[in-house]
Order: C-alpha cells, then sequence, then structure tokens
C-alpha cells in the first residue's frame, strides 16, 4: 500500500522518474495513509484511512468518500459493512450455535474449524392416536386378548386373533343380533341391527342400521326349543322371519 499523488508534473527527466517510481506503488495497490488523496482521486479508488481505522471508496461520481468497512490497527483485521457471504474463509467470524429439537435435542458451537458432532438427549415416546412416537406390534397374545389399545395388529395377526388358521380370505359379519321374542321384543345384543318390528306370533323384521348393498346376503338363524326360523323378503334395509 503507498499514498501518493497519481497526477504526473513536468521535470526534467530525473524528476520525472522519480515521479513514476512513487506513482506506480500508489496506482498498484490502495491508498493508504491519514492524509485525504480527494485531490488526486478517481472514481472507484480505494483507501485505507489510518487515522480513522476505515476502508473507504469513492464513489462512482468522484465527489466522496464511501466508508466500506473497518480495519483493527494492531491486527489487520478487516470488517466489512453489509457483508453478507466470503468467497472463502477458515473460520466463521461469529461461531454459531447449531441445535436439535424434538423426539432428541442437544446444540453445539460450530465456527467452520472443522466438523461438528452433537450429542443428544432425550427419548422417544410410544405412540398415540394423537401423538408420534414409536408403534409397537402386538404379540399374539395381545392379539388374541383384544385388550391393547396401545399397539398395532398386523395382518398376520388377525387371523390369529379370530382363531381362524390357514390363508383362506376373512370377510366380516356385516350385522348381527340376539333378541328375546317372547312378549315385547327385546334386543340382548347386536351389531348394525336398529330396531326389531314384531310382526306377530314367531315372525319379526330385523332392521339394518346400514343398509346394505344389495340383497344378495347370506343369512343364518337360530331359535331356542323353536326350530329354525325362515328368511322371508331379504331387504337391503333388513329382512323377516318367520318361525
Amino acid at each position: 500500500m503507498a499514498s501518493n499523488t497519481i497526477v504526473l508534473s513536468n521535470g526534467t527527466g530525473q524528476e520525472v522518474l522519480n515521479q513514476l517510481n512513487a506513482i506506480f506503488p500508489a496506482i498498484s495497490s490502495w491508498q493508504y495513509g491519514s492524509t485525504d488523496p480527494s485531490a488526486y482521486a478517481v472514481a472507484g479508488m480505494m483507501w485505507v484511512d489510518t487515522g480513522n481505522n476505515l476502508i473507504k471508496q469513492r464513489n462512482s461520481a468522484n465527489t466522496a468518500w464511501i466508508t466500506q468497512g473497518s480495519f483493527d490497527a494492531t491486527t489487520g483485521a478487516i470488517t466489512w459493512n453489509n457483508a453478507t457471504s466470503a468467497v472463502s474463509a477458515a473460520t466463521l467470524q461469529t461461531a454459531r450455535t447449531i441445535g436439535l429439537t424434538g423426539f432428541a435435542t442437544g446444540s453445539g458451537s460450530f465456527d467452520g474449524s472443522g466438523n461438528l458432532s452433537i450429542v443428544t438427549t432425550g427419548s422417544i415416546s410410544n405412540a398415540t392416536e394423537s401423538t408420534a412416537g414409536i408403534a409397537k406390534i402386538a404379540t399374539t397374545a395381545q392379539a388374541k386378548a383384544l385388550t391393547d389399545d396401545t399397539t398395532i395388529m398386523t395382518p398376520a395377526k388377525i387371523p390369529s386373533a379370530l382363531n381362524a388358521t390357514g390363508f383362506a380370505p376373512l370377510y366380516a359379519c356385516r350385522a348381527w343380533v340376539n333378541f328375546n321374542g317372547q312378549g315385547t321384543v327385546a334386543i340382548r345384543g347386536s351389531g348394525n341391527v336398529s330396531s326389531i318390528t314384531d310382526n306377530g306370533t314367531g315372525k319379526y323384521t330385523i332392521n339394518f342400521g346400514t343398509n346394505m348393498p344389495n340383497i344378495d346376503y347370506a343369512v343364518t338363524t337360530a331359535v331356542d326349543n323353536q326350530g329354525a326360523a325362515g328368511i322371508q323378503g331379504a331387504q337391503t334395509t333388513g329382512y323377516a322371519l318367520d318361525n
């Protein structure tokens, strides 16, 4: 760095040579010193203002200096104004803390000088209907007991839970009912049966809660101490029994 006028004055050969020897270092580097070089400044010229520890650049109109940063007079370190990125650097000017949150937590300071390893703490809880977590698969015993509400039933466990063997397909029952038909009809237990209509002695209509997709469904019945009941008039909404 040098501080010298870059205007060449008339003179003898030796005088001009001396001026050139002073000008060349000035134009091949930044201006350096506490004296303002505005008298011979050009647009874009850089000036290290040692009087104020500032880095300045001449504006495009060559009418004023723009402060682009500052420097430490002891270390020479430069801090640029509005710096957003650097082409390369050994470390970050300010170390950053990188943290992890969620199931595992941890943090570490990173300045770019090497890789960062973060030691995490915490544990993952079991999943629930509303909380993400570890999902456990039900054991065969849990599948058969049908009481555990915190594990997942796999396809292979479903037949076992229903005491079914082999690989034939399984089909669910669409509706069922157990009722007392003597006197006032009373439903003891049911699934997808909304009500039973008493049509007379030994005659009932089973009404579905949700209709069947069509009338091509099978019905099986059993009647205590009376023999089997006959199916009359199957509909998507229900069917009639005639004992």
